[in-house]
């Protein structure tokens, strides 16, 4: 083994331990929440494996076939990783269909158990790295020009670091030597020491959803008058099992803005702002002395999953059952006659 072989070897092995701590740190501090930062610890974790190719060509003679494979799985992961992460910023939610950018990756995945040697891969790594530069683009298109309400310091950071590997990617797969490779790994090593080194000093590029600033009032504001429409004219709070990601779904908000702006104009939580609405419907049927329908009825009929939450409910907000609150005010309505 030469001295180039050596050398790319070790920093190969230095840059996959590298990758895989930043990767764990950052999932650790996602995954309970699952916010937006879990997609750049998936994006880690393909660079990872993309990189461990190098590592074995380099350091044994014969590399199993299905590791080449998976190394490529994670070259095709890393850009849509990126780019679900980038989507994570906008005020709508992520869709389902997003996620099918990870097709080609989980396609590539699975062939890893029924590859054969004779596959020619090659063309395979060099479209992966265009690919990674295109998603890397059109992610900060998005960042530039689309309404993105992320952590933009982290974006700069982890989409910089991104650009910076997709050209090395390319420039390996299309006129690297042995010589060209070794110093491309080696940017690459940089990138994650750099990445390392900027998260573990400036604590806030890990910030969840919950310590995001708060929202302009304007916003807020507009955010509320939607929510109010929703509740009183499409009565929303009718839908049972209605969470706040529903209804932030419904009005194309981020759901953390969405929470603001009824703690900002009710001091509410979520729960108690629509069991408000279902409460007040109550007692206008319960207020309707010519109706026999039962109680429990009308309560499932309002959104309520089940009778206990609704008493429970019910009497946080008037102080009365809801048979107490009919008998007085059948009796207040008695004394005006």
């Amino acid at each position: 083994m030469d001295f180039w072989n050596i050398l790319i070897a070790v920093v190969c092995g230095i840059a996959i331990c590298q990758g895989l701590f930043l990767c764990v740190f950052i999932m650790v501090k996602s995954v309970k929440k699952f916010t937006p930062a879990i997609f750049l610890g998936m994006m880690l974790l393909g660079l990872t494996l993309r990189i461990s190719k190098s590592y074995y060509y380099y350091l044994f003679d014969n590399v199993p076939f299905w590791a080449v494979m998976v190394a490529l799985a994670g070259l095709w992961t890393i850009g849509p990783s990126f780019w679900l992460y980038t989507l994570s910023g906008r005020p709508s939610n992520l869709r389902k269909a997003d996620y099918l950018h990870f097709g080609p990756a989980v396609l590539l995945l699975l062939s890893s158990f029924i590859a054969d040697p004779d596959w020619q891969v090659v063309p395979l790594y060099k479209v992966g790295a265009l690919v990674l530069a295109a998603y890397v683009a059109v992610s900060f298109g998005l960042f530039f020009y689309g309404n993105w309400q992320g952590n933009r310091k982290r974006f700069l950071l982890f989409g910089g670091s991104m650009a910076v590997v997709a050209l090395i990617f390319i420039f390996q797969a299309f006129l690297a030597t042995i010589q060209g490779y070794t110093v491309g790994t080696v940017l690459t090593l940089i990138v994650l020491y750099a990445i390392n080194f900027m998260l573990l000093t400036d604590r806030k590029l890990l910030q969840t959803h919950g310590k995001y600033k708060k929202g302009p009032t304007i916003e807020l504001d507009t955010i509320y008058q939607k929510i109010t429409l929703l509740m009183e004219g499409e009565r929303l709070y009718r839908k049972k099992g209605l969470t706040l990601a529903d209804l932030a779904k419904e009005l194309d908000y981020p759901v953390y803005l969405v929470s603001q702006a009824i703690k900002e104009h009710k001091g509410l939580q979520f729960n108690a702002f629509v069991n408000g609405y279902r409460v007040q419907e109550v007692k206008t049927q319960l207020e309707d002395l010519e109706t026999n329908a039962k109680i429990e009825v009308i309560a499932k009929a309002v959104g309520f999953s089940s009778t206990a939450s609704f008493y429970t409910a019910f009497k946080a907000q008037t102080q009365h059952t809801p048979q107490a609150y009919r008998k007085a005010y059948a009796r207040l309505q008695a004394e005006k006659v």
